[in-house]
C-alpha cells in the first residue's frame, strides 16, 4: 500500500500523504508554509523532491507514482 502519492507537474512535485503514518512524520519533520499545500497535496521545487522522497524511504513509508 503506498502510503505518499507523487505528482509530478513538472517545475513541482506534489506530495499526498495517504496514511495516517505519513501524515504524521509529514508534521513532526517537513517544516512548510500553508501557501505549499493545495488540500492533503503538498508541492514542492522539483529540486527538493528527491531529499524528501528519500526522508519518506528512510522513515519505511513507500512513496508512488500517482496516476
Amino acid at each position: 500500500m503506498t502510503d505518499v502519492a507523487l505528482y509530478d507537474s513538472g517545475s513541482v512535485i506534489g506530495f499526498a500523504p495517504l496514511t495516517e503514518a505519513a501524515q504524521d512524520w509529514f508534521r513532526r519533520n517537513v517544516e512548510t508554509s500553508e501557501w505549499q499545500w493545495l488540500g492533503d497535496t503538498l508541492w514542492v521545487d522539483q529540486r527538493l523532491a528527491s531529499d524528501l522522497i528519500a526522508g519518506i524511504i528512510e522513515a519505511g513509508l513507500l512513496p508512488g507514482i500517482a496516476r
